[in-house]
């Protein structure tokens, strides 16, 4: 199966959408978590089981294929989203 992002078929969607997918119907159900924290969480849960747990200022990127993923299943309402940013800002 390809990925609906990059169209590869050993994408880090295909491995990982199903594992998102639960995490992201848990964190639904409470109607205190917003689109963003959501999407702040995805991206946490994601990096814990592809890296382990990183230290504060050690960040990852992810890549565009998750990033997709996880925006298309907590989207912003108006279509504007942070983006990755290191540990210094940059």
């Amino acid at each position: 199966m390809k990925c609906i992002f990059c169209r590869h078929s050993h994408c880090q969607v295909n491995i990982h959408y199903r594992f998102l997918r639960n995490v992201e119907r848990e964190l639904s159900k409470s109607p205190s978590n917003s689109a963003s924290n959501i999407r702040f969480q995805l991206y946490s849960k994601y990096i814990d089981r592809v890296h382990g747990t990183l230290s504060k200022y050690d960040r990852r990127p992810i890549p565009l294929c998750v990033t997709e993923l996880i925006r298309s299943l907590s989207p912003d309402k108006n279509g504007r989203y942070r983006g990755f940013r290191y540990a210094d800002g940059t």
